[in-house]
């Protein structure tokens, strides 16, 4: 039986361009560093990019095809989508001698040239005709919120040297090799500082707002929710309490138990389940305002509309149910009595 190990992803920026670097002086520490991190103990892969993931530092543009979207571009070196386990479609990955060459996530390629084979096509990128050899999953490392986010990635520019980050993948826990990762750093140069975030942190401080907004909205639909329930509740037992006297009448008459229950759980399904479906539809009009807001979810999430009607549906039955129990134990006489 084989186990599958836990890997872990973490982010080095050195700053070289805080440091006066120049291309060619960032050009040998990117290449030292790579080889003197890729045989640290636990590391599985490490690469280079001018934007790291979940950062703050982006290059986008808006392409112009058959539907106008926005795009997000990257300057990769070899080996970027293994060590971020972004899946290559279809294709291959960068050469160290690639010039002129992209690769797109699969959402670029389908909203720029839909039923195409992109591996036949171009696209200009900074006065150049970048030739795609391969196409990548979406990965939405700078979009979390958009499940259609287009990227675009191409060798990293002897320009842009200077604005590299690390992406290393490794099998030691991130406090651990964070520590390895920093000293080892500065060892190529102690003037530097660099900055080693895990992946994981990056993507918490980077959804901070939301998962803060998303606590005090559940607080208010949960309290909204428990509002509901208590109101059904005490409408719904009221109500029945009322028909006590209606109810020592039909007992009189004949009326089975049974029946009474069911004539009285009757009366609240109609109106219950038309309250539902309004409230249903107000809830998923509403939800389309939060879905920029959520990361992994549906906005239209089917468990959360069941769960609540089924809620509704459970307190909208005890309500009806107990009161009417307590009111077939009264003697046909004394509720007949019952004003």
């Amino acid at each position: 039986m084989i186990l599958a190990s836990t890997t872990y992803t973490l982010t080095i920026n050195p700053h070289l361009d805080a440091h006066a670097y120049t291309p060619e002086k960032a050009g040998s520490y990117l290449n030292e560093m790579r080889t003197r991190i890729s045989q640290v103990p636990g590391v599985q892969a490490v690469s280079v990019v001018n934007n790291p993931p979940l950062g703050n530092r982006q290059t986008s543009g808006t392409v112009r095809g058959p539907v106008n979207f926005r795009a997000f571009y990257f300057e990769t070196s070899p080996g970027y989508f293994a060590t971020l386990s972004i899946p290559l479609l279809t294709g291959r990955d960068f050469h160290d001698d690639d010039q002129d060459v992209a690769i797109v996530s699969q959402s670029f390629a389908q909203k720029l040239w839909p039923g195409k084979d992109p591996l036949t096509q171009e696209y200009p990128y900074a006065g150049k005709k970048m030739r795609v050899i391969g196409v990548t999953r979406n990965a939405r490392t700078l979009a979390l919120s958009n499940p259609n986010a287009a990227e675009m990635y191409i060798p990293l520019h002897k320009n842009n040297l200077v604005n590299g980050v690390f992406v290393v993948r490794t099998l030691s826990s991130p406090q651990q090799m964070s520590t390895v990762l920093t000293d080892l750093a500065r060892s190529a140069d102690p003037v530097l500082s660099p900055d080693v975030m895990p992946l994981a942190t990056a993507f918490h401080e980077k959804l901070g707002d939301t998962e803060r907004m998303t606590v005090i909205v559940s607080f208010m639909g949960s309290l909204a929710l428990v509002l509901a329930l208590v109101g059904l509740y005490g409408v719904v037992s009221y109500n029945v309490v009322q028909r006590t006297r209606e109810i020592g009448i039909r007992v009189a008459l004949g009326a089975t138990p049974g029946g009474l229950i069911r004539s009285l759980l009757n009366d609240w399904v109609r109106p219950l389940g038309i309250a539902v479906a309004l409230g249903s539809l107000l809830a998923a009009g509403m939800s389309l305002v939060l879905r920029s807001e959520l990361y992994g979810l549906s906005n239209f999430d089917p468990f959360s509309y069941l769960g609540g009607f089924l809620l509704l549906s459970i307190t909208g039955g005890l309500a009806a149910l107990l009161p009417a129990r307590r009111a077939l134990k009264v003697d046909p006489m004394v509720a007949l009595r019952c004003e």
